[in-house]
């Protein structure tokens, strides 16, 4: 893809970009998303529809906000990922404690 301005280079940049984080190889994403950066999910096992308070019944051809819902993604995912960060040191704690109550408990069975 080539681009003839700065504002065509900016705009197949983000698409890419958009592109990639729907593909999402790292697999963070739980597949909850209506939007992901310029694009909007329109399809869902039926049509997906906004709440009954929307005067649209879509955002197609609408004015898509990509980097507030980008900010509203990483906002997401990075508690998603500081939790399960947290889960983990967890369960390491745990292991060790385990390990160590295991090891107090073969040394009293020794004596």
């Amino acid at each position: 893809m080539t681009a003839n301005t700065k504002d065509d280079a900016d705009l197949k940049v983000k698409l890419i970009d958009d592109v990639m984080t729907i593909l999402d190889f790292e697999k963070i994403l739980e597949g909850e998303n209506n939007q992901i950066g310029g694009f909007d999910l329109v399809y869902k096992g039926t049509p997906v529809t906004l709440p009954i308070q929307h005067v649209y019944s879509t955002y197609l051809g609408c004015e898509n906000n990509r980097e507030e819902n980008l900010k509203k993604l990483g906002k997401s995912i990075s508690l998603k990922l500081n939790n399960q960060h947290k889960i983990e040191e967890e369960k390491e704690i745990i292991k060790k404690v385990t390990k160590k109550k295991k090891d107090q408990l073969k040394t009293i069975e020794d004596v």
